[in-house]
């Protein structure tokens, strides 16, 4: 399928090279540095050469089939992926490596299951890279390679490769941290048709300019904001995520800066700049060229949506440009979204009602309201279906059912899973309708506009990241003894930016010994932290059958986030976040004179992250983790410390160092930090360097304990 904005081409390959001969000086990506100030230009000539450089380095080396792509920099990963598909490979994007050890057990499981045979890399990144696979036998036989060593003449090398529409382009790999990766096959044919459906929604055209930070190693970042402009032939200005989430004005601010058009991101993101951006900060924004301003990938919030318009209106902004959209990566990535010539709808419902799977008329308790946002109008590229999910009916219009997709965005199924996609990619309805995408998320039509309520699949979302809850129930059920596996539950809660995690779990009466409670609770959070990096707001240790399940033994998350709202239980054991932070004391000894400063600053933007106001109340001895510290707020810490010392931290800062006193050691350590003396200090003076590193490596010595 061709498609109007792309001509006669039917892959990706074709369309870039008709781009670089059509408007080869014409700048197609800008890569902002970790600032946001300056940029590195690639015309879409150079794209194309470099696109056939690598992919002649990837010939060369013997890279056939499939390449895992590790990168933490835009720059590097946007001529890698284009050089996969130029050398007929199939790139397999993947979160860049960490020193967390699950993050590697993850790595190794999505290269099992997709057999590749390269990886591709930095020369930043490689040499640890290489160090961590060494007693790795799955990638025994994989060809490393560092693209961004490669000289463009590699691209006389070059043998195009034989391309269709129906031709993999690329495996998009979704699932939990901890349970099986599921590999999304996408077709050539899917991203053109998919690009084609959101550039007319979205009123892509060439003299747009796209301003992103999200991740590329997500579909909403790779497909909606790299290949999208690409082969639109448009602008698109890259930033880090890093970058962007250190500091939430420098998206805002390259936006002013470069007259961005369309731009967007997932709930959270737009919360960050309403709470984070100052009010001298959003006096130097211009947002009046900000046509599209997308909102996906987690529940969208009416109240978020309101908050950021008003609180950008001064800017520029039009609240007509706010436009929540739908999509899952086993659709390519777009479904509906609001239209460029479309307001943003909502429809007040009754919260009770809702919680139970039903619509009713707006309600008169003010209490049981709720608004909720339309993820916009269905579009004529796609066939959207509302279907009981156990009868299989079609559902009629204000009804909640399964949200089901038909259309030529929906991809091939995940790999090596026959069975699932039979199930979940080739659905028919009870009537004969189909095949049909079974999303497992739930919604209803009105009017032509789609809501999205819930989720029928196990999928938890927070700050944009997608989790399963069995993946994170198994890890608690297996902190310590006592714990009954399988009777437990991680649901989440409504906080005020977005999901928060609540977990709950049932002891083993004979099992559990009662006076370690609090050491278990306390295990439990760190485990979690640790593994799946997202921080519980709550853990409740339970009785034996308090978690609610069905006659065939089925958990029911659902009636558990009600018993927990409802306080339905007496408790083993319970904490709760506001109740451990309103209660914290110091029980730390004072910080070291001679490193005071150093302890100062980095309360202060540990406190400034947080939004604590006592930042001499945070103990030097307890774990960031315990203090509330989340996955989000552990980047912009790392990125507050970064600017105040002036140095380069490591990616698993937190995880490495996660007290107070192990950050401030390592902080002298690794940025050359030189202590103050102070009125106990005097005597530091007359030490030569050697007596003072001895002095140092006693005083970091000492502070590792905790580590």
């Amino acid at each position: 399928m061709t498609h109007e904005l792309f001509g006669s081409a039917t892959n990706l390959v074709t369309r870039l090279r008709d781009l670089a001969d059509n408007q080869g000086e014409k700048p197609a990506f800008d890569f902002l540095n970790e600032q946001s100030l300056e940029t590195t230009q690639l015309r879409f000539s150079d794209l194309d050469l470099r696109a056939r450089a690598v992919a002649g380095a990837i010939q060369q080396a013997g890279i056939r089939e499939r390449a895992l792509l590790l990168f933490d920099r835009p720059g590097d990963f946007v001529g890698t992926f284009f050089g996969c598909l130029y050398a007929g490979v199939v790139p397999v994007p993947a979160y860049p490596p960490t020193a967390n050890p699950a993050h590697w057990q993850r790595l190794e499981r999505i290269a099992v299951d997709a057999a590749v045979d390269g990886l591709l890399s930095s020369s930043k990144l490689l040499p640890a890279i290489e160090s961590a696979l060494q007693h790795k036998p799955t990638f025994s036989r994989v060809r490393l390679l560092a693209v961004d060593s490669l000289d463009d003449s590699a691209a006389s090398f070059w043998q195009p490769p034989t391309l269709s529409g129906d031709s993999l382009a690329f495996l998009q790999y979704t699932s939990g941290s901890t349970g099986d990766p599921k590999g999304v096959q996408v077709t050539h044919a899917n991203l053109m048709a998919n690009i084609g459906t959101f550039g007319r929604e979205f009123g892509f055209h060439r003299e747009s300019h796209m301003v992103s930070w999200l991740p590329l190693f997500h579909d909403m970042g790779l497909i909606g904001c790299m290949l999208g402009p690409a082969i639109v032939g448009c602008r698109a200005f890259l930033m880090s995520p890093t970058s962007f989430i250190k500091n939430p004005v420098r998206w805002l601010q390259s936006i002013t800066r470069f007259g961005g058009t369309i731009s967007g991101g997932p709930n959270f993101a737009y919360d960050l700049c309403s709470h984070k951006i100052t009010e001298e900060q959003q006096a130097a924004l211009d947002l009046s060229t900000w046509e599209v301003a997308f909102n996906a990938s987690e529940p969208i919030r009416a109240a978020t949506l309101k908050r950021f318009a008003k609180r950008f209106a001064a800017a520029g902004l039009r609240g007509s440009a706010l436009k929540p959209s739908y999509g899952l990566a086993e659709a390519t990535l777009f479904v509906c979204g609001v239209a460029t010539n479309s307001l943003a709808e909502t429809r007040t419902v009754s919260a009770k009602a809702l919680a139970a799977n039903q619509t009713a008329p707006e309600p008169v308790d003010a209490a049981d309201r709720l608004e909720l946002v339309a993820s916009g109008r269905i579009n004529r590229d796609q066939q959207v279906r509302i279907v009981a999910p156990e009868s299989l009916e079609t559902r009629p219009d204000g009804e909640i059912g399964e949200i089901w997709v038909q259309g030529s965005g929906v991809t091939l199924g995940y790999r090596n899973r026959p069975e699932q996609n039979q199930r979940d990619f080739a659905a028919h309805t009870a009537e004969g309708d189909g095949p049909y995408l079974r999303t497992g998320d739930l919604g209803f039509v009105q009017a032509g506009s789609l809501y999205v309520t819930g989720r029928i699949k196990d999928l938890l979302i927070f700050n944009g990241r997608n989790l399963y809850p069995s993946d994170i129930e198994h890890t608690v059920e297996r902190t310590a003894p006592g714990l009954r596996p399988g009777c437990g539950a991680a649901v989440s809660v409504a906080g005020e930016a977005g999901e928060e995690l609540v977990i709950l779990q049932e002891i083993a009466p004979r099992h559990f010994d009662e006076s370690r409670a609090d050491d278990t609770v306390q295990a439990i959070r760190e485990k979690v932290w640790h593994l799946h990096g997202v921080q519980p707001v709550a853990v409740v240790l339970l009785p034996p059958k308090s978690i609610p399940k069905t006659s065939c033994g089925k958990l029911q998350r659902y009636q558990a986030r009600r018993g927990f709202l409802d306080r339905a239980w007496k408790p083993v054991a319970a904490w709760h976040k506001t109740e451990a932070t309103a209660t914290a004391e110091i029980t730390a000894p004072a910080a070291t004179p001679r490193l005071g400063d150093i302890h100062r600053l980095t309360r202060e933007h540990l406190a400034a992250t947080m939004g604590l106001s006592n930042a001499g109340a945070l103990p030097g001895s307890q774990k960031l983790f315990e203090l509330g510290l989340d996955s989000i707020g552990a980047l912009e810490f790392k990125g507050r410390l970064e600017d105040e010392f002036n140095c380069e931290l490591e990616a698993g800062l937190v995880f490495d160092y996660p007290t107070i006193d192990d950050l401030v050691a390592h902080l002298a350590e690794t940025c050359g930090l030189q202590p103050q003396p102070t009125q106990n200090d005097a005597d530091l003076d007359a030490m030569n360097e050697d007596q003072l590193a001895e002095l140092l490596a006693q005083e970091l010595g000492s502070s590792q304990g905790g580590r």
